[in-house]
């Protein structure tokens, strides 16, 4: 096993609107809560944004991540196969994501629910959308122009090559994108880059795997020589 870590930054602003409790809740019970009228459009936006429950840090679920890969597998191939179809993934055969939230490295840990300091990282979007009637309704959501996260991933060697997950992630950020009327979704916002890739395979592991290279290469070279 391979372990690296991903720094990505933001390449487009990202916007937020996950499903709140009260919707989830509306879901299974069929009773949808009144909207409170001449609510401050910055108190909804606000309200939107995705935190770690047990940091209040800003960022991104992991499973936002995971689901951008899965769609981004559909334009990358494993060897000859595609990594995902509109039906099934391989993705999880070869590749782990650490953690369950990815905080916005860019902004401080320590402004963490500090609401007026907290401002200066995101703004109010306001724009037009259709609802589920057709008919033209408004959508209020945080815009976060400068964003960034660092994720470590493990990846079984034996299955992928590193250079087809870190084309994954390429893709992932370019065409598929994370958050609200993203690429994936004919938007424009979310899109992201690798800035780094770095290798933290501890060392053990690592010789281990150049052991067996050498070791394989030592084979080949060997029976080269018989045939010689």
């Amino acid at each position: 096993m391979q372990r690296f870590e991903v720094e990505c930054a933001g390449l487009s602003p990202i916007l937020m609107d996950p499903m709140t409790e009260d919707t989830l809740d509306a879901i299974g019970t069929g009773n949808r809560p009144p909207e409170i009228r001449d609510r401050p459009v910055e108190e909804i936006a606000a309200s939107k944004i995705y935190r770690d429950l047990d940091t209040s840090r800003i960022g991104l679920p992991v499973e936002m991540l995971i689901a951008c890969l899965v769609n981004a597998g559909r334009k990358v191939k494993n060897g000859k196969m595609q990594i995902s179809t509109a039906k099934d993934t391989t993705l999880f055969d070869f590749l782990t994501v650490d953690g369950i939230f990815l905080p916005f490295t860019n902004i401080p840990e320590e402004v963490a629910g500090e609401k007026e300091t907290e401002m200066k990282f995101w703004r109010v979007d306001k724009r037009r959308g259709v609802g589920n009637t057709g008919v033209a309704v408004r959508i209020i959501r945080p815009s976060f122009k400068d964003w960034a996260f660092s994720v470590t991933i493990e990846i079984d060697e034996s299955k992928v090559n590193g250079m087809t997950v870190r084309k994954l992630f390429d893709v992932a950020g370019s065409a598929a994108g994370l958050g609200s009327f993203r690429p994936s979704k004919k938007g424009p916002f979310g899109r992201f880059a690798v800035r780094k890739w770095t290798d933290i395979t501890p060392v053990e592991k690592q010789k281990k795997s150049r052991g067996l290279s050498a070791d394989k290469a030592g084979r080949s070279a060997n029976r080269f020589a018989e045939a010689e």
